[in-house]
């Protein structure tokens, strides 16, 4: 009852290559829609703060990531009103908040180095944005989440280094339930087109 030939088999695992590819292009296709894209602001237009924009904004379909940046707050007043990576700097470490609310912002991108770096009104934004239900995310976290490795730079001297202290983060528990089930879901449709053929 086995077949003779093996042509289902390579029918299976084209179907599947297929339908996995289609799945994906899918999948972040959904993600990709305005109304479920988090609006952001980013903290920080150093090299940090800028690298974690151009990954946002990369184009290729399948790293599609659901944020839309909206803005940068530095402290630095030579940025202030520049355009940097086509996001503005729009103020202040003083005025986090005011923006978060005025802009509507789902997430604060923390692209900052250290701990000394945040002062006591940038500690109290942050406390008023979590309070208000801003959340604040460490920018080493967000970028490990959207690429997969490590945040590292490279110094005057050519050696690399790590730019925050290494965090594994934790994923989103809804998209991790929808992309198994979905993955499921597309499996178990290409095992009964297989079926089929045999």
């Amino acid at each position: 009852v086995f077949p003779q030939t093996q042509m289902p088999v390579f029918i299976f695992i084209g179907q599947l290559i297929v339908l996995v590819s289609l799945w994906h292009w899918i999948f972040s296709y959904i993600f990709q829609q305005e109304i479920l894209q988090k609006r952001v602001l980013v903290v920080g237009a150093g090299w940090s703060g800028t690298e974690i924009v151009k990954v946002i904004r990369r184009s290729n379909i399948y790293h599609q990531t659901g944020y839309q940046v909206v803005a940068f707050i530095d402290d630095d007043k030579e940025k202030y009103k520049r355009e940097i990576e086509g996001v503005r700097v729009v103020g202040n470490s003083e005025e986090l908040f005011a923006y978060a609310r005025r802009l509507k912002i789902d997430e604060v991108i923390l692209a900052v180095h250290t701990a000394k770096n945040i002062k006591g009104s940038l500690y109290a934004a942050l406390v008023n944005c979590e309070n208000f239900g801003v959340a604040a995310v460490p920018v080493n976290i967000v970028f490990e989440t959207l690429t997969g490795k490590l945040m590292v730079k490279q110094n005057e001297h050519g050696d690399y280094l790590l730019t925050y202290d290494f965090f594994s983060p934790k994923k989103n528990s809804l998209y991790l339930f929808l992309n198994r089930l979905l993955n499921m879901l597309f499996g178990l449709v290409g095992m009964l087109f297989t079926l089929v053929l045999i």
